[in-house]
């Protein structure tokens, strides 16, 4: 894949490499567990939701957790099933949140404040889908490397 070739530069620094490798696992573990919190402790799930973009320190931060993940799924995306899948993926990330941040947080709040009481009256449902990507995420790390 053309759009992949500026990847293999990123292969001569392993560090990075291998960080992306962790960061991407460490995304795939983090939407299972939502599910997980969901089912044991809801009211820590709804709290844990109720804070996004509830402040502008809390925006900014999404967003640069965000461009991590982000970026970390576009490097590592070469290594994983599906590479055009999550290389794309990687970039919906960096993209959205680039606007996000040019964007004044408020107009986030805006939205959150429509959005997070959906997401909480249909957390398992939310959780669930998460927790699935997650395990899609974990499976497309972690089959090459035992292959």
């Amino acid at each position: 894949m053309k759009e992949l070739e500026f990847l293999n530069n990123i292969r001569s620094i392993p560090l990075l490499y291998y960080l992306s490798g962790i960061i991407t696992s460490l995304f795939g573990l983090y939407l299972v567990l939502l599910l997980a919190i969901a089912a044991i402790k809801k009211n820590t799930a709804i709290r844990y939701f109720s804070t996004f973009a509830s402040t502008a320190k809390a925006h900014y931060l999404e967003q640069i957790i965000r461009i991590i993940i982000g970026s970390s799924l576009l490097i590592f995306s070469s290594e994983m099933l599906g590479t055009w899948y999550y290389y794309y993926f990687g970039w919906l990330l960096v993209g959205t949140s680039i606007l996000l941040l040019i964007i004044p947080w408020q107009v986030h709040h805006r939205f959150g404040k429509w959005a997070i009481p959906l997401t909480i009256k249909y957390i398992w449902l939310y959780a669930s889908i998460a927790a699935i990507l997650g395990m899609i995420i974990l499976y497309a790390i972690f089959i090459p490397i035992f292959s």
